[in-house]
């Protein structure tokens, strides 16, 4: 199996997923959870030269089709981030930004693609607070 974007392989903290969601895009590439030093530098040396988060949101908004469903979409974006050279965090890093543009474009995605299996009831009625 060739593998693609799934939420329960995300390693990114609660803390950070929450922070990003909450706060302003600033164009740093930082505060996107799972993308460090490495990450940074990978995005700006592929072929599209993603070098803020205004063009690696765009990217991902880009991937979306017309026909794909929430997951297709996701997948997309995971085998872009593996195509590039993004090695970790793949999931995490596109559990963040769907949630970002869950947020920001209700309609965009439902909140439910994004969902662990190791939620617990308080855990999802924060996310349900938080995505409101």
């Amino acid at each position: 199996m060739e593998g693609g974007f799934n939420p329960n392989n995300s390693k990114i903290g609660r803390k950070a997923l929450c922070e990003f969601i909450d706060q302003e895009i600033t164009g740093d590439l930082r505060s996107v959870p799972g993308i460090g030093p490495a990450g940074i530098k990978t995005l700006k040396e592929c072929s599209d030269h993603i070098e803020n988060t205004y063009q690696l949101i765009g990217k991902f908004l880009m991937l979306k089709k017309s026909d794909m469903t929430e997951q297709e979409h996701c997948d997309a974006m995971w085998k872009w981030l593996k195509s590039i050279g993004i090695n970790s965090h793949r999931s995490g890093v596109i559990r963040a930004l769907g949630l970002k543009m869950c947020v920001s474009y209700p309609h965009l995605f439902s909140d439910s693609i994004f969902q662990t299996d190791d939620a617990n009831a308080e855990e999802a009625t924060e996310d349900a607070i938080l995505l409101k």
